[in-house]
């Protein structure tokens, strides 16, 4: 069985020839004898192409990475997956602007700070800048505020969702993805499957959405609090 036919059986309750071991990377710290060249800078740490658009991380790494690090998976005899997700746009008419902000006596970190002026209101996130050191390979906090972000969470001012007002203008930022955005998706679809085809890798659709985005967009206590005043409702109803 080639990998992909083996976790397709695993995942349908059919019998593999072997238990498959999928390692999912996040900074992964690869040996000596795994490493390559890459722009003639060794390539040791690994990631995946499910961060594409949730995290920023230290180094460079695209698809072509990608195949990379499950060519030598694979050369150990274990399993992967290559991640695929859909990209999204902003509206034309949207207008960003960035700005920092210095410590306080309040607040004791630089506060890095975003508005969004959308058709339909303006929308503010501001997050803290904490700029500790997470160690080698580790995903790192962008200079700017992104809208999907895990640093962006409990690091929080202001998420971007605070209420039922914020809605009809976070549309705008969540657009369908332009021309150019699907063509550069296609062709990057196609290098997935000829890659795929070849090696039998199995592919996967993901994307920055469901509960984890809600979270990302709101916050863990927000949603926490949400969860409960639907328990209380269906309860009482």
């Amino acid at each position: 069985m080639k990998s992909r036919e083996r976790l397709l059986a695993v995942i349908k309750g059919e019998k593999p020839d072997h238990i498959p071991l999928y390692c999912w990377v996040f900074g992964f710290t690869a040996p000596k004898h795994l490493c390559w060249i890459r722009d003639g800078r060794e390539v040791i740490h690994w990631y995946t192409m499910r961060l594409e658009h949730i995290h920023t991380l230290p180094e460079p790494w695209d698809i072509k990475q990608d195949f990379e690090r499950v060519k030598r998976w694979l050369s150990l005899g274990l399993d992967d997956v290559l991640d695929v997700s859909v990209p999204w746009s902003v509206h034309p008419e949207v207008k960003i602007r960035d700005w920092n902000e210095p410590p306080s006596n309040e607040e004791p970190y630089s506060l890095l700070c975003r508005e969004y002026d959308t058709p339909a209101g303006r929308l503010r996130h501001i997050i803290r800048e904490t700029k500790e050191n997470l160690g080698a390979g580790w995903v790192i906090q962008p200079q700017k505020v992104h809208l999907f972000e895990d640093f962006n969470i409990p690091r929080a001012v202001k998420h971007i969702v605070s209420g039922p007002d914020d809605l009809p203008k976070l549309r705008y930022l969540l657009q369908d993805p332009t021309s150019e955005q699907l063509a550069n998706y296609k062709e990057h679809i196609v290098q997935v499957k000829r890659f795929a085809d070849d090696k039998g890798i199995l592919v996967q659709g993901w994307s920055a959405f469901g509960i984890d985005g809600i979270i990302w967009l709101s916050g863990v206590e927000e949603q926490l609090s949400l969860r409960y005043r639907i328990l209380l409702f269906s309860r009482n109803s």
